[in-house]
């Protein structure tokens, strides 16, 4: 998860990264799915394009993802 601040700016930036499979926001944070090895590029591709970074977490998958995940 990612609070940050515009988010509607950080939102567009972040789809637009081929390294990026999906961005979408989620309860006032951005979920981003990307290659965990590019965690640390999220956050260098936010603050160098003026965006506030506030939280850089991991998302834990929910239990109804989880469930999924079988189908």
């Amino acid at each position: 998860h990612v609070a940050c601040e515009p988010r509607e700016k950080a939102l567009a930036l972040l789809k637009a990264q081929e390294w990026v499979s999906e961005a979408r926001e989620e309860g006032g944070r951005l979920r981003v799915w990307c290659d965990p090895a590019r965690f640390s590029g999220v956050n260098a591709l936010l603050v160098g394009a003026g965006i506030a970074v506030s939280e850089l977490s991991p998302a834990r998958q929910t239990l109804e993802e989880f469930f999924l995940s079988f189908q």
